[in-house]
């Protein structure tokens, strides 16, 4: 009798999620639960198969560049040296998660990737109920499955990154949006604050979404209530980022408002010898460079010394001249890095991922790529607005993201905070396609 039951709840869920004609009950809560767990369940066992892979490959030891300064810094941090003595070149939060927890269990690198694997399972589970709420509760586990399974969402989430987390934060700021959307309440307001600061102190490109958040504000609040909700979201986000920028001004009496890296970042991706795809340095540096060739560099044109954040200044100044100096070569090289965005190319500066791809097994056999998947996301949207109001909000932000981040150079990790948003279109878009052939043919299995 047992078995029967479980087989029952079995078929009710490949029954709701489209893999069967439905039959005339509706499956309870209880059914649909299961499935979002069978998900969770499939995406830990894909991470620890992974990991496992990983650890076999040969690659595991082998930090390059972001993935040593990171896990060297958070070491730093675990033995004592909390504030360190200059101005933040990089957002600081996931260094210090990453740091509080060397402290706690050691400094391991299965620490830091088993943390990364917890930050990846919760963003599964994020891409399901940001999915229902924008879509339907179908889409939400569609998109979640996918997520689930995602080759380089897996990859990312293990390489000792701040990227998986700033991709699960940036989710929270999102959910919080679609809640006030529906409550209008001020305190909603202020969750999303708290979230998108601490989303900045990770990487601060989320800051982006600010201006478009203040104008929905206004939008869709009534005149007495904007001043007090305007005021809610900004506390918000003082609590996050008001720490990180008085400690710059303490600690190192440079007033950054989150961290130094702009400014050389811009300049790798606009000057004479940038190609959109490299962080490199103009020869001889080529992507040797450290943060003490580029100071000295500003420090040796302008014959004084510099504080970090006028480091910064300064290459962004040389990046803006360039652009201003070359503007068809700039809106080339522009178009270029948009076209990467959207294309089936995967890249890292930190290491080879065709290399990582030969070496283990789940990068290389996984069917996913996000050519399919952004072509299901063309597909979808049209069926993923018309029943969203929300949707907007979501494609303006993933809009202004893919035009801020392509001012510097195209890296597949820079897009993992819209992966969510493609995986759920793709949903969507899958959804559009079985409803076409059950339409044309009720009994077939889609």
């Amino acid at each position: 009798m047992q078995t029967c039951n479980i087989l029952q709840e079995f078929r009710a869920s490949y029954y709701y999620i489209g893999l069967m004609v439905p039959p005339k009950t509706v499956p309870d809560r209880r059914d649909r639960n299961l499935i979002l767990w069978l998900i969770l369940a499939v995406a830990l066992i894909v991470r620890i198969v992974y990991l496992i892979q990983y650890q076999q490959s040969g690659l595991w030891e082998q930090l390059t560049v972001d993935n040593w300064y990171h896990h060297n810094w958070a070491g730093s941090l675990a033995d004592g040296n909390l504030f360190g003595d200059t101005t933040y070149f990089r957002a600081p939060f996931y260094v210090y998660c990453l740091g509080l927890l060397y402290a706690v269990l050691g400094s391991s690198l299965w620490t830091a990737r088993l943390f990364g694997m917890a930050v990846g399972l919760a963003s599964v589970g994020l891409t399901y109920m940001l999915g229902r709420r924008l879509v339907d509760r179908r889409t939400g586990l569609i998109a979640a499955g996918i997520h689930a399974l995602y080759p380089w969402a897996v990859y990312f989430e293990g390489e000792l990154l701040l990227d998986s987390l700033f991709l699960l934060l940036v989710q929270v700021t999102v959910y919080r949006v679609l809640i006030w959307m529906d409550s209008g309440q001020a305190r909603d307001l202020l969750w999303i604050g708290l979230a998108a600061g601490v989303a900045a102190v990770t990487r601060p490109t989320v800051l982006l979404i600010i201006p478009v958040i203040l104008v929905w504000i206004l939008l869709r609040s009534g005149t007495g209530s904007r001043p007090k909700q305007i005021v809610m979201f900004l506390a918000g986000l003082a609590i996050t980022i008001g720490p990180v920028f008085v400690r710059n001004v303490v600690v190192a009496d440079d007033p950054v408002l989150i961290s130094s890296q702009g400014g050389i970042n811009l300049y790798i991706g606009n000057n004479d010898r940038a190609d959109g795809l490299s962080a490199a340095m103009p020869e001889p540096l080529g992507h040797n460079w450290d943060i003490a060739q580029i100071t000295w560099l500003a420090e040796e044109d302008t014959g004084r010394e510099m504080k970090p954040g006028e480091v910064s200044d300064y290459w962004r100044s040389r990046a803006l001249d360039w652009i201003t100096d070359n503007p068809g070569r700039f809106a080339g090289l522009y178009l270029r890095k948009l076209y990467y965005q959207f294309g089936d190319l995967e890249i890292s500066n930190n290491r080879s991922l065709r290399a990582a791809s030969d070496a283990i097994a789940f990068l290389r056999v996984n069917p996913l790529r996000f050519g399919l998947i952004f072509a299901l996301a063309v597909l979808g949207i049209g069926a993923a607005w018309k029943r969203s109001p929300g949707m907007t909000l979501v494609v303006v932000f993933a809009g202004l993201y893919i035009a801020a981040v392509s001012l510097f150079f195209f890296n597949s990790r820079f897009r993992l905070p819209l992966l969510p948003v493609y995986f759920i279109l793709a949903a969507a878009g899958i959804g559009l396609l079985r409803d076409q052939l059950r339409i044309r043919s009720p009994k077939v299995l889609l």
